[in-house]
């Protein structure tokens, strides 16, 4: 029988461009609340699109306290305002996280944030948490986060079929896309081994 971790917490994270704070729900909530107002995204992660108060924020961001949770602010370095949140759900018996990612500040959309910031996350949750497998779902309409799970080299591995509800009330497909921790570590290997190749 495989061993996982029994719970997760968060710690400070950094990338080349962002720093990764854990969220402390209290400041972090009185920091943010305008990020509620943003319908199109808060729908994209399937939660409420409206009716958002202060203590309604608080308390969902007080659930990333919870030992199989965890949640990480992103601070653009030397910024004294974060641009978006990632959250972590963890399943111990199973060893596997699920996520989501804002981005609040639209200025930083489509310019690389959440790819590296998710590699930074994925890198602390496999090497120094030891969680077996990551799972991620999108709608089939989302084509950022799309191309972003393959771009870190997640497999497609199920489809819902009209499961997620858009923000119009349509009805779309839900994708899943799973990265095991083997996978990301031969992935790391084949990037160390393509930057000595070209340096070379």
């Amino acid at each position: 029988m495989t061993s996982h971790p029994k719970s997760i917490k968060a710690i400070e994270l950094a990338t080349e461009r962002f720093v990764l704070r854990p969220i402390e729900p209290v400041a972090f909530a009185r920091r943010t609340l305008h990020w509620t107002s943003d319908r199109q995204a808060f729908s994209d992660l399937a939660w409420k699109s409206d009716g958002w108060t202060m203590w309604r924020w608080w308390r969902h961001l007080r659930k990333l306290a919870r030992k199989d949770r965890m949640g990480h602010g992103i601070w653009p370095k030397g910024a004294t305002e974060p641009i978006g949140m990632h959250m972590v759900a963890y399943q111990p018996s199973t060893g596997n996280i699920t996520f989501g990612v804002l981005i609040a500040d639209h200025g930083w959309r489509g310019k690389g944030a959440v790819v590296e910031v998710r590699e930074a996350v994925l890198g602390d949750c496999f090497e120094r948490l030891g969680v077996h497998r990551a799972t991620g779902w999108v709608n089939a309409r989302n084509f950022a986060s799309l191309y972003n799970y393959q771009r870190l080299g997640f497999r497609r591995e199920a489809a819902m079929r009209e499961s997620f509800v858009l923000l119009d009330g349509s009805l779309v497909d839900q994708l899943g896309f799973g990265l095991l921790r083997s996978e990301w570590f031969d992935g790391r290997k084949m990037l160390k081994s393509h930057q000595r190749e070209d340096t070379a």
